[in-house]
């Protein structure tokens, strides 16, 4: 039976929440009196300084939808929702709202309307608990691709009110699920993020939040109906209470319930997702899949392997950015260019400098310090080195890559990228199944041929190019034997493999000038060479 892999992003949230187009079916039943006259109050609802909706566009800016509503409450203990009426795709947006005459507007407003709860006493009075049920199930088109119900809170300022979230954002990019699946189950592993829940009082909007709290056996789970499109690819948008995750289940099934796969990975380790109260900036973590044979499917570390001789505990990191590059042999000091070997095993010597191939050896296993990391979150991966056919195949086999500026299956590029400090040359690898358009480089050189750096990115664009996960390869450049100098930075590529060649070579990436370009090519194990770690997903 052939398996089909979901592939999730879970390492972070989304900051600003996104824009609902289908808000017109969630009109929800006012609770409590409606004796005595009707009283009609206009009420603006402000952009929250951009902490209230977004759109998941390149600005993330907020805007309101037609057909959305909220609830607002007054100083007899009920709500009465209240519908939009003018300012859509705007921050500041006019709600028409009817309640009984002789009462007043209380405290706080909810958006969205559906998510009060029924039968909350004195909801939304001042002093007062606030009373939520977050939905348990969602179809597609809700919370896919740009549309999301996000959670949010508004105090009253007595001219108007002012939205911020009270949930956390998680996006999972998940592709590839069964063509006959119609519903998904996301079970965040005794985690609750369904049904009821209380924000105690003192309630304050922009500090307040939904917490999660002790689970039952069905409220750690979300359920994603709908699944339609020969594709089904999404990136799904769920509110979550906030607070620490750790693993994440998608199970897939079919009309007649029928489980077809079910996969779990890791979130954010010792993660807390919580709410984006100020300002409007989006963050979609994304968690790329590269093609490294026909079978098996990596993602990359998020920058080359550094070690540090003297730092007391962490003494591995990997680099801050994609494009850093170290320009000095410095032990005491963070250094990349490792003789072939030596990163590996339990007893690794990763600032041997010598000249004799004999003592640049693999160790028993690989990457075995990943407990030394400085970066807690990537400690609970098992990571390690690409052989040389693996190499191979993602640059030059590879069937599975993006369509980039129009052209399909492009699997790599030689780029430029304008870094705040420099221009910083290397090679930007494209995930498996990733749409890229024309605009998203200043311009796009060659696609799986080399072209001397011709694909040119500014630092925003490259930030872009990242959150869509592609990964870059920097030109580190080579340092050899017992010297300690570093030459060639931007100049040349040099990546290890794990793959030995003979009694004193082994096999590595290489770049050296136009059409000079090897998946494969094979050099003296005394080099000092970058390493580029993956995990499998």
């Amino acid at each position: 039976m052939k398996k089909n892999i979901i592939y999730i992003a879970a390492l972070g949230m989304l900051t600003a929440a996104c824009s609902n187009e289908d808000d017109a079916i969630l009109s929800f039943n006012n609770n409590g009196t409606t004796n005595g006259k009707m009283i009609t109050e206009t009420i603006i609802a402000t952009n929250g300084d951009d902490a209230t909706r977004a759109a998941v566009a390149s600005d993330a800016k907020f805007t309101w939808t037609t057909g959305d509503q909220i609830a607002v409450h007054v100083s007899n203990g009920s709500y009465y929702t209240a519908t939009l009426t003018s300012g859509e795709a705007t921050n500041d947006a006019t709600f028409s709202v009817t309640y009984p005459d002789g009462q007043s507007r209380d405290a706080f407003a909810v958006y969205p309307a559906s998510i009060v709860a029924a039968n909350a006493a004195n909801y939304g009075q001042s002093g007062k608990a606030l009373d939520i049920t977050l939905p348990g199930n969602y179809a597609i088109g809700e919370v896919s691709g740009t549309t999301t119900l996000c959670p949010m809170i508004a105090s009253n300022t007595g001219s108007g009110l002012t939205f911020k979230q009270i949930c956390g954002m998680l996006r999972l990019t998940v592709n590839n699920i069964p063509a006959t699946a119609t519903y998904l189950k996301i079970d965040f592993n005794g985690k609750k993020v369904q049904g009821a829940f209380s924000i105690a009082s003192t309630v304050t909007a922009g500090t307040s939040t939904i917490a999660t709290s002790a689970t039952t056996s069905t409220d750690d789970i979300i359920t994603i109906t709908g699944l339609t499109g020969a594709a089904k690819n999404y990136d799904i948008n769920l509110p979550l209470p906030t607070g620490d995750y750790t693993d994440v289940t998608v199970t897939a099934y079919n009309s007649n319930d029928l489980l077809l796969l079910t996969i779990t990975r890791p979130m954010k380790t010792s993660g807390t997702y919580t709410a984006a109260r100020a300002k409007g900036r989006k963050v979609a973590a994304v968690l790329p899949a590269f093609s490294v044979n026909a079978d098996k499917k990596i993602a990359f570390s998020p920058g080359n392997l550094q070690y540090k001789d003297n730092a007391t505990t962490y003494k591995w990191r990997f680099a801050p950015h994609q494009y850093d590059c170290i320009t000095s042999w410095n032990t005491s000091k963070w250094v990349d260019h490792f003789n072939w070997g030596t990163w590996t095993g339990n007893n690794p010597n990763p600032i041997l400098v010598t000249s004799n191939e004999s003592q640049c050896t693999w160790g028993s296993g690989d990457f075995m310090k990943e407990s030394l990391l400085e970066d807690e979150s990537q400690r609970s991966y098992d990571w390690y080195t690409l052989s040389s056919g693996e190499w191979t195949y993602l640059f030059d086999t590879r069937a599975s890559g993006s369509t980039v500026n129009g052209i399909e299956n492009a699997r790599y590029t030689m780029a430029s990228i304008n870094t705040d400090d420099t221009s910083v040359n290397g090679l930007i690898v494209f995930p498996d199944g990733v749409a890229i358009a024309a605009s998203e480089a200043t311009t796009w050189g060659a696609i799986n041929e080399t072209s001397d750096w011709a694909t040119k990115c500014t630092s925003a664009q490259w930030t872009a190019l990242a959150a869509k996960g592609c990964t870059f390869l920097p030109a580190t450049g080579e340092r050899w034997g017992v010297s300690t100098t570093i030459s060639k930075v931007n100049q040349k590529i040099n990546y290890w493999s794990s793959t030995i060649h003979g009694a004193y070579q082994a096999f590595c990436v290489y770049y050296y000038g136009s059409g000079d370009f090897s998946s494969s090519l094979s050099n003296n194990r005394t080099y000092g060479y970058s390493v580029r770690l993956v995990r499998n997903i």
